[in-house]
């Protein structure tokens, strides 16, 4: 239903964002230059604290719609299991009413003064929606940014110096902001108010629609159309019933006004990020210029400059700083009983949650020297031993190394087999030394017999010799099994010994 924030290359993959509690925006508060709103839907669930102008700024209730419903919605709709979810649920909303109260009677529509007045109540990191747009040099319905106005241009100044990003809706004008009639202040080369301008796009294919604004200027593009959200005209549950106000939902929101909240989200879940792990916060350019690498790229007619559709699965991925886990198992045949190993094999392995991914396991042995990881290995001296292992992610984040330290009685018993010609037979020859510092039980087995040996003595020697009852013998194994008590409770282990191959014929 809410396509926009499904998995590129359909929507910005908020689905994503939404599975860390560090990414859904809390921490981060959004104000939305807005006529009105309704703070009581049931899928938003505020009040009238949300009203940031008050008196000073009064809501505009004279136009009956909920635009303002439909962008809180996209952007902070409840996480409840019913109606929507916005993109950054957990981030703090509020609503700024862009008319001033002149007199008692008279208001004024001065975007730029309410802006200036609502940045008192912003921190670096938090985000301006600007949901307006103003006449542009064409005149009529040709509606383009409003820092078209330099008041508006000088106040989105302000907030980005303050450390806010601005979020600029362009403007349902259809008007190509590189038009020699808009004098270069879409140039950033002449002027750049640190805002971010949003386009309109298609919801499958990406293209720009034709009653949104272009050009060089246009940073990213949100979808234009066929949103799913909070209010608005009530044609997906609800209708226009004013007893109906609370629960409305629509599935036609759009315009450049369903695209800003679009990018909003992402804005937001980026520095709501940044900010739980510690680190400073970005500007708008920086969040911009990731939002635009990491981006679903624009779809037709790319001359006619709307921008990528933000990806926040790989622009999270991107800067991400959470360092891998790595685990270690150390497994030997037959399993080990009690407290000591016998001859360890150290497996090693590493994952890396939702981040950029693994890039490589290290370890080392006893404080020697960091050895990649490649493929499982053996321990086979005795004594205690300490391993050292960590994992490195494709960012470059570093795991703390993680120490496991463990006994290796080595190998208990040291095993030779030879084939050999006894009056024109082949015979297989094995001994086994108890090289353990208490008495074993050894077996032998071969394909021709098997023979075991009890209270073996340290460095006494188990032997039999084998009758193959042929004249000839090929290359093969022995196997040896030792059993020995270490500390009280008997071990095996269990392990091969190669001879080769004879012709007593000759």
């Amino acid at each position: 239903m809410q396509g926009y924030l499904r998995p590129a290359s359909e929507g910005i993959d908020a689905d994503f964002a939404h599975r860390d509690p560090r990414t859904r925006g809390a921490g981060i508060r959004i104000v939305d230059l807005e006529y009105d709103w309704n703070p009581f839907h049931e899928d938003l669930q505020l009040d009238w604290s949300t009203d940031l102008g008050g008196t000073a700024f009064p809501r505009v209730t004279t136009f009956a719609d909920e635009h303002g419903t439909a962008v809180f919605g996209q952007l902070v709709a409840r996480d409840n299991g019913y109606g929507i979810t916005g993109g950054v649920p957990d981030a703090t909303m509020y609503g700024m009413s862009p008319v001033r109260q002149v007199t008692p009677s008279r208001t004024s529509w001065v975007p730029a003064e309410a802006m200036v007045y609502a940045s008192q109540f912003l921190e670096p990191g938090d985000a301006l929606l600007i949901e307006q747009q103003t006449v542009g040099p064409n005149g009529g319905t040709r509606y383009v940014p409003i820092e078209w106005m330099q008041s508006a241009f000088d106040a989105t100044v302000l907030l980005t110096q303050l450390g806010v990003t601005v979020v600029a809706t362009g403007g349902n004008g259809g008007e190509n902001l590189d038009g020699p009639e808009f004098l270069g202040r879409f140039n950033r080369s002449v002027r750049d108010s640190g805002a971010i301008i949003v386009g309109a796009g298609s919801n499958t294919t990406r293209e720009r629609l034709s009653f949104s604004v272009y050009g060089s200027r246009v940073d990213l593009q949100g979808w234009g159309q066929n949103i799913t959200t909070t209010g608005s005209n009530g044609n997906l549950q609800g209708g226009t019933t004013p007893a109906n106000i609370n629960i409305r939902y629509t599935r036609s929101f759009g315009g450049t006004s369903g695209a800003g909240p679009i990018v909003t989200s992402a804005v937001v879940a980026i520095q709501s990020y940044l900010k739980a792990t510690d680190q400073e916060v970005w500007s708008a350019a920086q969040i911009a210029e990731l939002l635009k690498e990491t981006g679903t790229p624009q779809g037709g007619n790319t001359v006619q400059q709307i921008g990528p559709l933000p990806n926040l699965r790989s622009a999270l991925k991107k800067i991400e700083v959470d360092a891998p886990t790595s685990t270690i198992e150390l497994t030997q045949d037959p399993p080990r009983q009690g407290d000591w190993y016998v001859n360890p094999t150290v497996r090693l392995s590493a994952e890396d949650g939702w981040g950029s991914g693994v890039n490589r396991i290290e370890y080392r042995l006893n404080s020697g020297p960091w050895e990649t990881y490649d493929e499982p290995f053996p321990v086979l001296t005795a004594g205690q031993h300490t391993i050292s292992y960590r994992a490195t992610d494709h960012n470059g984040n570093v795991e703390e190394a993680n120490d496991l330290t463990f006994r290796n009685l080595g190998q208990p018993v040291t095993a030779t087999a030879q084939a050999r010609c006894v009056a024109g037979k082949a015979y297989v020859a094995v001994q086994a030394r108890n090289d353990h510092d208490g008495p074993v039980t050894i077996a032998l087995e071969t394909t021709y017999g098997d023979k075991s040996f009890t209270n073996v003595a340290p460095t006494g020697n188990a032997y039999q010799q084998f009758a193959t009852r042929t004249a000839s013998l090929a290359a093969g194994t022995v196997t040896v099994r030792a059993t020995g008590s270490v500390n009280g409770a008997d071990m095996s282990t269990v392990f091969t010994a190669q001879h080769p191959g004879v012709n007593c014929a000759n």
